[in-house]
C-alpha cells in the first residue's frame, strides 16, 4: 500500500548501498561497486528547524531552540525508493524507474554516521530544482519510535517508515 504522503513528498536522498558478490567459495563475499538508491520522503516544512539544547537553568527550559541556517533536524516518512538505473541522474523525476512504494526502508539502510546526498525539493516538480535546497543528511533514527512490532508496525504500514536526521545545507 502506498504511503498517504506520496503526493506530498518534498525530500530526496541518494544513498550509496554497497553490494557484495560471491567471488568464489574459498574467498567468500567481497564488496563490489556500490549502487545508488534514491529515497523519496515527506517531512513537514518548518518542523524541526533548529536543535534543542538544554540550558543551565531550569527557568528557561522552554526557550531552548537554537536556529541554524546551515543545519537542522528533519523528520518525516519514507514514501518510496528505487535503485538508480545506470547513467540516470538522482534528481530526475524517475518516471521509468522501478519504484518500491511500500514506504519501508531499502535493505541495508540504517541510522549511522554516513552523510547521504539530500535535496529538499517538491518531488512532483522534478527535474526543476531551481528552488531546491541541496546538501547532505545524516540519519539519526530510522524506523518507528514505537519499535518494529505492534503500534510501530501499524504506523509503518499506514504512513511509511519514520526517519529523522540532520540536514546540512551546502
Amino acid at each position: 500500500m502506498a504511503s498517504p504522503f506520496a503526493d506530498l513528498a518534498n525530500g530526496r536522498l541518494a544513498w550509496q548501498r554497497p553490494t557484495e558478490v560471491l567471488t568464489n567459495l574459498r574467498d567468500g563475499f567481497r564488496h563490489a561497486a556500490t549502487e545508488t538508491v534514491v529515497i523519496d520522503f515527506f517531512f513537514e516544512p518548518g518542523a524541526g528547524e533548529g536543535s534543542t539544547t538544554p540550558r543551565a537553568s531550569s527557568e528557561d527550559w522552554n526557550a531552548t531552540t537554537v536556529q541554524s541556517s546551515r543545519s537542522r533536524t528533519i523528520s518525516g516518512y519514507i514514501t518510496r525508493w528505487a535503485v538508480l538505473p545506470d547513467a540516470a541522474d538522482w534528481l530526475d523525476p524517475g518516471t521509468g524507474w522501478t519504484w518500491n512504494d511500500s514506504g519501508l526502508r531499502p535493505t541495508g539502510l540504517t541510522a549511522r554516521d554516513v552523510e547521504i546526498k539530500a535535496a529538499l525539493v517538491n518531488i512532483p516538480q522534478l527535474p526543476a530544482i531551481d528552488r531546491a535546497e541541496m546538501g547532505t543528511m545524516t540519519l539519526d533514527q530510522i524506523g518507528s519510535p514505537y519499535g518494529p512490532g505492534g503500534v510501530g508496525a501499524l504506523i509503518n504500514e499506514a504512513a511509511g517508515e519514520y526517519l529523522m536526521g540532520t540536514f546540512r545545507a551546502r
